[in-house]
C-alpha cells in the first residue's frame, strides 16, 4: 500500500503525472491532500538555479500555487509526510514523485517522430523514466531508522521487502523498447529513489546531453558531450542521453547494482523454477 498523486479526477499513478511545459509557461495548480497527515511538496517552483521552497498542505485540505516554469531542463517534483532527507525515500511516501520537464521555447510547436502527448499538450520524441524504490517499512519504522546511528543497517535489520522500480514497474515487468537501425534514441532519467544507480547500456555507447541535480540542469554542447556505457546517477539527479542503434539484436539497459534487478527485489514471491 502506497500514497500516490493523481491528476484531477483521474486515477492515482506511480510515478506521479508528468508535468511538461515550454519554457516561460505560467503554471497554476491546486494541490489537494486527501491523506490524514500533513504533506510537504517539493519541486513545484520556478527553476532558476535556486532551491525550491517546499509547499506545506495540511491533512484533508487544499492549497493553490502559481509560478513560472523557469529554465529549460529535466527536474522532479515529490512529496513526503515524514520530513526526512531524500536518501530515506522508502515506504508509503516512496511513490510520491514525478518528472517535471521544461522544454526550450521552440519545442512549444511540437516535436517529430513517434511520441506521447503530455498533459501540457507538448509533443516530443524522447522517453522519460522515473526511478523509485519501495519498501514495506511503515512510517513508524522509517522514523526509527532515521534516528539510528547507522540508518542503513537499522533498516536492513528490520528485514523489509524491497523493490527498485522503473516507471512504477520492476524487472521483468518493465517496458520493452523497440527501435530500428539508425534511429536517434533520447532518454531522460529522474532518480527520486533513496539510492544512486549506475545506469548501464549493453552493446552501444551513449552521449550525455545534460545532467541535473534537481536545482540546476547543465546542458553540453556538441563536441563537449561525454561518451559512456555506464553513468552513475546520484540521488535526486537527472540525466538526458542520446544513442543510436547500430546493430540488430536484443539488448539490456539496467542498473549495474545487480541486487536492483534480482528476484529478491520483487514484491511478489520469486519463481525460482524447479531447481529451487
Amino acid at each position: 500500500e502506497i500514497d500516490a498523486f493523481g491528476e484531477g479526477r483521474g486515477p492515482l499513478t506511480a510515478p506521479a503525472p508528468l508535468i511538461r511545459v515550454p519554457e516561460g509557461t505560467t503554471i497554476v495548480a491546486s494541490i489537494r491532500n486527501d491523506l490524514d497527515v500533513p504533506l510537504r511538496v517539493h519541486g513545484l517552483c520556478e527553476h532558476n538555479d535556486t532551491p525550491c521552497e517546499p509547499i506545506d498542505v495540511q491533512a484533508s485540505s487544499s492549497r493553490d500555487v502559481k509560478f513560472r516554469s523557469g529554465r529549460a531542463g529535466t527536474y522532479a517534483y515529490w512529496a513526503d509526510t515524514l520530513g526526512l532527507p531524500p536518501t530515506l525515500r522508502f515506504g508509503p511516501d516512496s511513490q510520491l514523485s514525478g518528472a517535471f520537464v521544461v522544454d526550450p521555447p521552440r519545442a512549444a510547436a511540437g516535436g517529430s517522430g513517434v511520441a506521447a502527448r503530455t498533459m501540457s499538450g507538448a509533443v516530443d520524441d524522447d522517453r522519460i523514466f522515473v526511478i523509485t524504490e519501495w519498501s514495506s517499512l511503515t512510517r513508524a519504522q522509517i522514523r526509527e531508522v532515521a534516528a539510528a546511528d547507522d540508518p542503513f543497517m537499522a533498516g536492513i535489520a528490520m528485514k523489509p521487502k524491497f523493490a527498485t522500480l522503473l516507471n512504477g514497474l520492476s524487472w521483468p515487468s518493465t517496458e520493452r523498447l523497440t527501435y530500428r537501425l539508425g534511429d536517434t534514441v533520447r532518454w531522460r532519467f529522474v532518480n527520486t529513489s533513496g539510492e544512486p544507480h549506475p545506469l548501464h547500456l549493453h552493446g552501444f555507447y551513449f552521449d550525455v546531453d545534460s545532467v541535473g541535480d534537481g536545482v540546476r540542469d547543465t546542458h553540453y554542447a556538441e563536441g563537449h558531450k561525454k561518451r559512456e556505457v555506464t553513468h552513475l546517477l546520484p540521488v535526486g539527479h537527472t540525466l538526458v542521453l542520446t544513442w543510436r542503434p547500430e546493430r540488430v539484436g536484443n539488448w539490456l539497459f539496467h542498473c549495474h547494482i545487480i541486487e536492483h534487478v534480482s528476484p529478491s527485489r520483487r514484491i511478489g514471491k520469486p519463481d525460482m523454477g524447479s531447481s529451487g
